[in-house]
């Protein structure tokens, strides 16, 4: 198994585990589910399971701990971002928020070929570049500039994918060699529930959780929680094999099945714009993940 193969793995279940947190987030806004509510359920709940779990195989957590990948990764990497994407959505158009999320993988390249972490081959270059016209593709139709006042807004939006880049690399720096993915992932969403939780009491939110109901937010809290758990191991997998600029990567692999979650559960019918879009993400990716052209041990 070649290296990009084997980061092939554990890379789809990521991209597709990070997807699902649009179709839960729409069921449970539907419910009544507050913004920082959701993705502090996302946190609570990868901790807790991740927890259960290495309590029933009697794994300890390693010391010393991490303490700066735990910060970097969960402030950078979720919580602060969560907070500037809750603030933004207020002033901008959904299309527009998305857009400039996605340039988390451009930011990413950008900020690990600087600091030394990851080299930016042209491939991979190109392959960014070609994930992120695609999504411009999807986006740009809907997120007309709403005035010149937005563009304040939109410079702010833009310290989401700015954490993301910051996280993505520094988590590659920071973390020890031949690290403990679970643990590691522990700790990341453990910082970032404790920081979402005062953001949320200061925002004056709470909802009812009651997971023995058939109630619909509650049902996509406990689903996103479980999910999270998975994602986030898997997140300090990919980065461990494939690096930061992988990671990033998983922002346009979500775009395909965004639409196909959209066309499932909401009755989306996919544009012609949206089907190139795809056919771009797919070219693009099979850049950065190596699969072609074929990439030397070190690109």
């Amino acid at each position: 198994m070649t290296p990009s193969r084997a980061v092939l793995l554990p890379f789809l279940p990521l991209g597709f585990s990070w997807s699902t947190a649009i179709p839960l987030g729409r069921f449970a806004g539907d419910a009544g589910v507050p913004s920082l509510i959701f993705p502090l359920a996302q946190a609570v709940g990868a901790v807790l399971l991740l927890s259960l779990v290495r309590l029933f195989q009697r794994l300890d957590f390693g010391w010393p701990l991490p303490w700066g990948l735990f910060l970097v990764s969960g402030l950078l990497g979720h919580a602060l971002p969560q907070v500037i994407s809750f603030i933004t959505i207020q002033h901008l158009p959904t299309a527009l928020v998305g857009l400039v999320i996605a340039m988390n993988p451009i930011f990413t390249g950008i900020v690990a070929s600087v600091t030394g972490t990851q080299a930016l081959s042209r491939s991979k270059a190109v392959g960014i570049v070609l994930g992120f016209l695609a999504v411009a593709l999807v986006s740009l139709p809907g997120a007309t500039l709403p005035g010149w006042d937005a563009l304040p807004w939109i410079a702010f939006g833009m310290l989401t994918p700015l954490c993301f880049a910051f996280a993505n690399t520094y988590s590659a720096r920071l973390r020890p060699k031949n690290g403990d993915p679970g643990r590691d992932a522990i700790g990341m969403m453990g910082v970032s529930a404790v920081f979402l939780f005062a953001a949320a009491l200061l925002a004056g939110q709470s909802y009812n959780y009651a997971p023995w109901t058939a109630d619909a937010g509650s049902i996509s809290l406990t689903v996103h929680g479980v999910i999270a758990a998975l994602a986030f191991a898997l997140f300090f997998v990919v980065l461990e094999r494939g690096g930061p600029i992988m990671v990033a990567s998983a922002s346009y692999l979500i775009l395909i099945l965004s639409g196909i979650w959209g066309w499932l559960f909401f009755g989306e019918v996919p544009t012609v714009m949206f089907i190139v879009a795809s056919v771009l993400v797919v070219i693009g990716l099979t850049l950065v993940l190596g699969l072609w052209p074929r990439q030397p041990r070190n690109a």
